[in-house]
């Protein structure tokens, strides 16, 4: 079997070589009814506009990805968030395969849920008619004109391979499909795009099929060719080849692109379509989308706009939050080190690196963060050096004291870090827990509250009374109990508002939960919310758990992060790490940072005043 994989491999390489052989000697071209150019029509839009349109399929595409169930209310909140960057055009879904997408383009065609500027935007999906048919009568083309849209994007084969083995039927027959599926869309008044599926494996098995797919679309009136790289297997300088080769159209039709990311090339190959002359990228948000993704219109954005001096409809600016918004619709989590508006993108941990930050922002980044909408940070660890405490310091407004100070306060934290990642702190994803460490290194700091103590308990059903369900659930729901007593700093104004006096005052509350955690959490904001409004808004959007010595067993200790997020404002995101050989603690530890960093940043009260929280004189020990 290894051998039968190696032979083709050689094969499909050697024939690769052949094919750009050909291409560039236009020995493929013989027999073609429209001129070859390397200047395509597209080509000169592009180079007279500098556009590129962008064509995004989140909503078609993309939930094709296993970790992504849409619901209708998902879909309609991706729509208006993608409305609100200027995408050009937005797939909204397939009309012919299932009732959740009629019953959006149902939604959408009403004018009082989407004004018809923005309607003009949406484009529905299907496919060519069934073979030995009539396109008058294919139910799923109807769907397509039933669903009001200006738009439909249909899916032919692009591969006589796919059309004889998976269609069971002829080439000729294919491109009749084609042709009248066209023509029926065209005549009840829709704008056609065709997307040929495994066009560029399709041409490399036959360039002159390939052709024909391409004059036939141009002469029943399709608007946008859009060329396809199902497989994700093409290399950049096989799409460059293939597009740069095709036939010119007309004014009235242009090329487009639509790359998977088997090989991880989906963005590159993107690029390299674009620049041979495709006017059109499609591409999902993130690069969400069946197997290993589809090319990311964030980064392909950001490359087109800041490095390739082409232009699109999306503001660069607005990337990091288009971006965080459509990934908390889907409940996904973004990969940290996403190009451009991932949380690490623009983050820097070794201490030379910092240091030369520090001196010049484009010594180790070749645009700054804000251009894209991103922050930068340096992260702090082990093996950061004093200079990289100091450069935090200072940007969290701790340098009134002079360099000298700012060196000592740098140092002291510096080991204090040290220490803590010793014990299996890691605080290079949790900036919050830094934050704090640095107020609470701060004599004139004082916490807006203080946990005192709290205890937690599990209720759980009998599984023997209760009985396990068919699924091995339990039938009974387990809940768990949690009690807080804390204690808030709380400012008494005087009648005539010209100030007054700051006071504890200390709670005794109670909640239930869904596991300890949670029990916690809800006693705690029922505590605080009153003094403390931005609580309300507070959520918990991802918790970790990471055992450090698994050879101790039970007696292990874990490191707990927490990563909130504001309701109001889902990109506004923070973490915190603690670590304990108690979960539970750990876990309430970061919880109450959490909590503290969110009234900080928030909440417009003063935190620095002559109040100590204990007689011991420890602060923040």
């Amino acid at each position: 079997a290894n051998k039968t994989i190696t032979i083709h491999m050689v094969f499909t390489y050697v024939w690769s070589l052949i094919l750009l052989v050909l291409i560039h000697t236009g020995s493929v071209s013989e027999g073609l009814s429209l001129d070859i150019s390397a200047t395509s029509a597209t080509a000169v839009r592009l180079k007279s506009t500098g556009t590129v349109l962008v064509y995004d399929t989140t909503l078609r595409d993309g939930s094709q990805s296993p970790l992504i169930s849409l619901s209708l209310k998902d879909k309609k909140q991706i729509l208006t968030k993608l409305v609100d960057a200027k995408v050009d055009f937005i797939e909204g879904g397939y009309p012919g395969s299932n009732e959740k997408d009629r019953e959006f383009f149902r939604w959408a065609a009403d004018e009082t849920n989407l004004p018809r500027h923005h309607f003009q935007k949406l484009v529905a999906f299907g496919s060519t008619r069934r073979k030995n048919s009539v396109a008058k009568k294919d139910p799923q083309l109807q769907m397509l004109v039933d669903s009001g849209v200006t738009n439909a994007c249909i899916v032919a084969k692009g591969s006589l391979k796919h059309v004889e083995t998976i269609l069971s039927t002829t080439g000729d027959e294919n491109l009749a499909m084609l042709h009248d599926s066209i023509c029926f869309l065209r005549n009840s008044g829709l704008n056609e795009f065709v997307d040929f599926e495994h066009f560029y494996d399709g041409y490399i098995e036959d360039p002159s099929y390939s052709n024909k797919l391409i004059n036939t679309a141009v002469e029943a009136g399709a608007s946008q060719l859009v060329l396809c790289d199902t497989n994700g297997g093409n290399l950049p300088n096989i799409i460059t080849s293939i597009t740069s080769s095709l036939p010119q159209l007309p004014s009235s039709a242009i090329y487009g692109i639509h790359c998977h990311n088997d090989l991880g090339l989906a963005v590159a190959n993107t690029l390299a379509a674009v620049e041979a002359g495709c006017g059109v990228m499609q591409g999902t948000i993130n690069g969400v989308g069946e197997r290993t993704g589809n090319a990311d219109l964030v980064t392909l954005t950001a490359i087109l706009n800041l490095r390739l001096g082409l232009f699109t409809s999306l503001d660069p600016k607005d990337l990091t939050k288009l971006s965080t918004e459509i990934s908390s619709i889907c409940r996904l989590e973004r990969p940290r080190n996403q190009p451009f508006v991932g949380y690490d993108a623009f983050a820097h941990k070794g201490g030379l690196h910092a240091a030369a930050m520090a001196k010049d922002p484009t010594s180790y980044q070749f645009i700054h963060a804000s251009e894209v909408g991103n922050e930068g940070r340096i992260c702090l660890s082990d093996l950061s050096g004093r200079g990289s405490v100091m450069t935090r310091l200072k940007e969290a407004g701790f340098d009134g004291g002079g360099e000298e100070f700012v060196k000592e306060k740098a140092e002291a934290i510096l080991n204090r870090l040290k220490s803590l990642e010793a014990k299996g702190y890691s605080f290079e994803g949790a900036d919050a827990s830094i934050t704090l460490m640095m107020l609470h290194a701060t004599k004139t700091y004082c916490p807006p509250f203080k946990l005192l103590d709290f205890s937690t308990s599990v209720n759980e059903f009998n599984e023997q009374k209760w009985g396990i369900n068919t699924l091995g659930w339990n039938v009974g729901a387990d809940t768990s109990r949690a009690t807080v007593r804390v204690q808030a700093l709380v400012e008494n104004n005087w009648e005539d508002g010209n100030g007054g006096t700051v006071e504890r005052v200390t709670m005794l509350e109670a909640a239930d939960g869904n596991g300890p955690v949670d029990a916690v959490t809800k006693a705690m904001k029922k505590g605080l919310r009153h003094f403390f409004p931005v609580l309300r808004d507070v959520s918990l959007i991802d918790y970790n758990v990471a055992i450090l010595d698994n050879e101790n067993a039970t007696e292990a200790s874990s490191r707990v992060q927490i990563t909130f997020a504001l309701k109001s404002k889902p990109s506004k995101t923070w973490s915190t790490v603690s670590v304990s050989t108690n979960t539970i603690s750990a876990s309430v530890n970061a919880l109450v940072d959490g909590f503290e960093y969110a009234i900080l940043n928030e909440e417009s009260q003063n935190m620095l005043c002559d109040i100590d929280w204990d007689t011991t004189g420890n602060g923040w020990e």
